[in-house]
């Protein structure tokens, strides 16, 4: 949203802002769809970071939020944990340096 915010006419800022503030359980495609509306260089960029186990590691968060979310039981560990964070946490960065 900060980029839309610094680079485009606040009407499409505003527009952009609302459609991206509903996206709920991003998992990887629907996250390579959102960044491929705004460019499919881009789309293709983060599809080439997040391939493998940050691909697998961000599908594996939201479909282990969404069983816990309706009450089922899951098999987790710290260390599992720990490496979904990482994994998580260096696409967050890439998307940060990337659209900063």
């Amino acid at each position: 949203m900060e980029y839309c915010r610094n680079r485009a006419q606040p009407h499409v800022s505003n527009y952009a802002g609302r459609e991206l503030s509903r996206l709920q359980n991003l998992k990887a495609e629907r996250l390579l769809q959102v960044v491929g509306a705004f460019s499919q260089e881009w789309r293709k960029e983060v599809e080439s970071h997040i391939e493998g186990r940050r691909k697998d590691a961000l599908n594996a968060v939201v479909d282990l939020r969404n069983k816990i979310a309706h009450g089922e039981s899951v098999t987790l560990t710290y260390s599992r944990i720990r490496e979904y964070y990482a994994s998580v946490q260096e696409i967050v960065d890439f998307l940060g340096t990337k659209f900063a």
